[in-house]
């Protein structure tokens, strides 16, 4: 289940929407019966990074890891981001100085994690690349 570190109830949330400088309204999430909030949804950039063949998309204080293939030495840059598609630029060990473009589809791997991909990357509007932590 998709882990939630900043949820508030509606009071609290509405409490809380009048001191944090937020660019939208707390948005609503439904989990089973409950009805969560969430209010600090001011980034809306997203993070990419590998370290070695696993693949981390960050967004929001959330992280989701996944394994790429096994030849993968780093992510170069995000040439395209549409709603949880992602062209980019990637280094692999047979061609080290040679970038190759690439395609990940973050959508089945949302799913896969029982996690609503509209709910989740709606307020995604651009990717970065950080490979402080990729190997070479």
């Amino acid at each position: 289940m998709l882990s939630m570190r900043k949820t508030h109830s509606e009071n609290e949330a509405s409490r809380l929407y009048g001191r944090f400088p937020c660019k939208t309204e707390p948005a609503q999430v439904a989990f089973g019966d409950r009805i969560m909030y969430i209010v600090d949804m001011v980034n809306s950039k997203a993070i990419l990074s590998n370290d070695g063949c696993y693949i981390s998309f960050s967004f929001n204080g959330r992280t989701i890891r996944f394994k790429g293939p096994y030849s993968l030495v780093k992510i170069a840059k995000v040439k395209e981001w549409d709603n949880g598609y992602l062209v980019v630029d990637a280094v692999y060990s047979q061609n080290k100085d040679k970038l190759v473009e690439d395609y990940i589809d973050l959508v089945p791997i949302l799913e896969d994690l029982y996690i609503d991909p509209k709910i989740f990357l709606q307020p995604i509007t651009s990717v970065e690349v950080d490979n402080v932590r990729a190997t070479a």
